[in-house]
């Protein structure tokens, strides 16, 4: 029984390691999305800088 509980806890902790590389994956994903936004609005503020000559 205490080593079915074992396995049970070991794939459990898989399980949530799996989960965390996911979650962490993803925020390095959305990090990445608002880097890419912010050079965009940056690049527009450009345009629109040399547009109206501010």
């Amino acid at each position: 029984m205490r080593v079915w509980h074992s396995a049970q806890n070991a794939t459990s902790r898989s399980q949530d390691m799996a989960i965390n590389m996911e979650n962490t994956t993803n925020a390095v994903a959305e990090v990445a999305n608002v880097a890419q936004n912010q050079a965009l609005l940056s690049e527009s503020l450009n345009n629109l800088s040399e547009r109206f000559k501010l």
